[in-house]
């Protein structure tokens, strides 16, 4: 039996290898394409291809994120996305501008520099999220769930914060703010928000610019607005007598300018309101029995129909005194 030499039988070998692996690659079948998701999101769905529990976000076909070339990393940007479960998801930096968020769940959520803006969270469950540095300029919070969230340098103007806090485990006295401490909002700027029917019990506003705020029917048990403005606050419906004013002391607004504030209804029998600027307020039925007035600026305030200092009612109208 002839025998060829050992050099050739390898390069056969090795050009029979290398020519059954060009068929095998030219007989292999097409990747399938990859399906895409639905960009409307159902109530109570999870967020596409991440496990619950999951705290980075890598896949986000379901909700059509779209990447931005600004500070921002991913924008919703005026997307329904009502009872979505984003709970323990990395969202920093995200953007749900003008969103509609009723109703969905952030629990335990990381939130830094996300951008709220505009955005509907009525209902939402925002409980132990992280929004250090946090944009909800406008947005709506109404009977949202507070619990241990974090808003360290959030931006807070014009928030609506209504109905939330049913109990302070909810509301934004469980909320940490500065020094992530419960209910400390010391010098935020709250221009324009929206507390009504809010339990804003124990919460810290000392410094805080509370101008435009409306506190309509709140619960304000020890809550502090010392050195706070105050010019144009509605406390209409308001028992003042726990509110911590000057010099740390309840009932005591020593100085405080409420110009054009607004406190129909509210109970203020034995407040303090000496050397007070109340320049145009309403004081249209409030209950003012034993008030200190002494000094107070009373250029046009309206007191129609309030009980005054002595027990009087004062007759309707009555524009800078009791008439």
């Amino acid at each position: 039996m002839k025998h060829l030499p050992v050099t050739s039988t390898i390069l056969t070998f090795l050009t029979l290898l290398l020519v059954s692996g060009c068929q095998s690659s030219a007989t292999l079948p097409a990747q399938p394409p990859v399906a895409q998701s639905s960009t409307t999101p159902t109530a109570g769905s999870t967020l596409d291809g991440i496990a619950k529990g999951d705290i980075s976000v890598t896949v986000d076909d379901q909700l059509s994120a779209t990447p931005m070339d600004t500070s921002l990393n991913y924008t919703y940007a005026g997307k329904n996305l009502a009872g979505m479960d984003f709970s323990r998801k990395d969202l920093r930096k995200y953007s749900f501008m003008n969103s509609n968020l009723t109703g969905a769940n952030f629990t335990s959520s990381i939130l830094y520099n996300a951008s709220f803006v505009g955005a509907n969270l009525t209902n939402a469950n925002l409980t132990a999220s992280f929004m250090h540095n946090a944009d909800l300029t406008n947005a709506n919070l109404t009977a949202a769930n507070l619990g241990g969230t974090i808003l360290t340098g959030a931006t807070l103007k014009g928030v609506n914060l209504s109905k939330t806090g049913i109990s302070s485990k909810y509301g934004l006295g469980s909320a940490l703010g500065n020094g992530e401490k419960a209910g400390n909002f010391e010098y935020y700027d709250f221009t324009g928000a929206n507390f009504s029917n809010a339990d804003a019990s124990s919460v810290n506003f000392f410094g805080a610019n509370l101008t435009n705020a409306n506190f309509d029917s709140a619960t304000m048990i020890q809550t502090r607005l010392q050195d706070a403005t105050v010019k144009g606050i509605n406390l209409s419906y308001v028992n003042l007598a726990f509110i911590i004013g000057e010099a740390g002391k309840s009932n005591n607004f020593y100085k405080f300018d409420f110009t054009g504030a607004t406190l129909i209804s509210a109970k203020a029998g034995s407040s303090i309101f000496k050397y007070a600027n109340l320049t145009n307020a309403q004081f249209d039925k409030a209950y003012l029995k034993s008030a200190t007035l002494t000094s107070a600026n009373l250029s046009n305030t309206d007191f129609s129909g309030a009980t005054w200092t002595t027990g009087k009612v004062c007759a309707s109208p009555s524009l800078g005194a009791c008439r």
